[in-house]
């Protein structure tokens, strides 16, 4: 996934500005919230690509 797709996603860029609170800390814990739920996502874009 590129960057240029990710800044032009407007529902995830909402979301992460409702979620986050601006500190490193909590950009941190977002990421591994994020990166824990890439499980999910995997096996449903390989079966789309069947």
């Amino acid at each position: 996934m590129s960057l240029e797709a990710v800044m032009q996603n407007d529902e995830l860029l909402d979301a992460v500005r409702q979620a986050w609170d601006g500190s490193a800390e909590h950009a941190r814990a977002l990421s591994a919230v994020i990166r824990s739920l890439a499980v999910l996502g995997r096996s449903s874009v390989h079966i789309e690509k069947r």
